[in-house]
């Protein structure tokens, strides 16, 4: 079995095609596929259907209509992904990574109607993690424990609940001990607190 034939473009300023799409850049490469597009220099898609990378350095591993158009952007694979930001990444379906030094993970299912569900960075230097609810068969897992998000977020307004209450708590109780002896600077020691000279 023959292994597939890399081609390389080393002519910067046209576009030649080539059996799995154009390359339209110097060094770029298509690997295989159908109607795919390396267009930038050092661009390179690996396979799949309607690619295109066309930022400096970007890539497109494989899946159908994506685009690496950030510097150095990679789309790992999936579809309808786009990785725009300089040194972004993106990868499943409908992800957007529009920011610089952004990732962003789709795992979603098209909404009921049938329209495809968009999963967008958050911002430069962000991860962004799109799943399903866990109700609809999603979820989010680290270490085999799912995190369930509405779970931590009642855990912390608990939390925040406790510690305003044993702030009210410790201020009532210093309060009543600076009233009885009226020495601030004892109390303080108390506490751990050097006080005064």
């Amino acid at each position: 079995m023959r292994s597939p034939v890399v081609r390389l473009s080393v002519f910067p300023s046209t576009c030649r095609h080539i059996l799995y799409g154009h390359l339209c850049s110097q060094y770029a490469a298509v690997a295989s596929g159908l109607n795919n597009t390396a267009s930038s220099q050092f661009a390179f898609v690996g396979g799949g259907s309607a690619n295109a990378a066309s930022g400096a350095l970007s890539a497109v591993c494989g899946g159908g209509e994506n685009s690496a158009a950030g510097e150095a952007a990679a789309v790992v694979g999936g579809v309808n992904n786009t990785a725009s930001g300089a040194y972004s990444l993106a990868a499943g379906v409908g992800a957007v990574a529009n920011h610089s030094n952004a990732a962003v993970l789709a795992f979603q299912q098209e909404e009921e109607n049938g329209t495809a569900t968009t999963c967008s960075s958050m911002g430069p230097g962000t991860l962004h993690v799109c799943v399903d609810d866990e109700r609809d068969g999603g979820g989010f897992f680290v270490n085999q424990q799912l995190l369930n998000i509405s779970s931590i977020e009642s855990q912390l307004a608990a939390a925040d609940d406790e510690n305003s209450q044993l702030q009210d708590e410790v201020g009532r109780s210093v309060g009543r001990s600076v009233g009885r002896t009226g020495d601030v600077g004892g109390n303080a020691r108390l506490c751990g607190v050097r006080w005064g000279g």
